[in-house]
């Protein structure tokens, strides 16, 4: 799932909370066993939700025009 939530969010971040659910934020898909769901950076520079071989959008259950709460250290997006 990609999001129009600026990359600049997730800086210095190990987790943030999806709509209350903790999830890790990583660099690499690999940085997460298979199936487990994960928080990146896209190559446009937003965040991403997805899950390492799977998808994010039934993961997450998100479909396009859901909005979605990001929090991170008492700041949410």
């Amino acid at each position: 799932v990609i999001t129009n939530v600026p990359g600049e969010l997730l800086e210095d971040r190990d987790w943030v909370r999806v709509d209350g659910d903790l999830t890790p934020v990583v660099e690499t898909f690999g940085a997460v066993d298979p199936g487990e769901r994960l928080v990146t950076v896209g190559s446009h520079g937003h965040v991403e939700c997805d899950v390492n071989d799977g998808r994010g959008d039934g993961a997450f259950d998100m479909r396009p025009g859901d909005s979605v709460r990001f929090v991170a250290d008492n700041v949410s997006v």
